[in-house]
């Protein structure tokens, strides 16, 4: 009984590593073939900064400086509806003072 639950086990484990392997191989054969036929990413004026049409920025500094507001005016009412809720129960606010 012992010896069929072992044998299992070995065959179900050997299952898993093959197939992990296989999946490595074929990951580093997709990647390779995506850097080699796929296109290269646009340069110069016209790729960078902000578009019009759609309002993304390409570069990921322009990304953040967009996102900061958003994120502290997000914490901000998280924080006083946090307060607002203590209050209104009778429960003592979170400390959420900042190092």
């Amino acid at each position: 009984m012992i010896a069929a639950g072992l044998q299992l086990m070995v065959l179900g484990m050997s299952i898993v590593f093959v197939f992990l392997i296989l999946l490595v191989f074929l990951m580093a054969l997709m990647g390779a073939l995506v850097r080699r036929f796929a296109p290269a990413p646009a340069t110069g004026a016209s790729a960078g900064g902000q578009t019009a049409a759609s309002g993304t920025a390409s570069s990921p500094a322009g990304s953040f400086d967009t996102h900061i507001p958003a994120v502290l005016a997000a914490v901000a009412a998280h924080r006083a509806r946090t307060r607002h809720a203590a209050q209104v129960t009778g429960a003592s606010a979170p400390n959420t003072t900042t190092t």
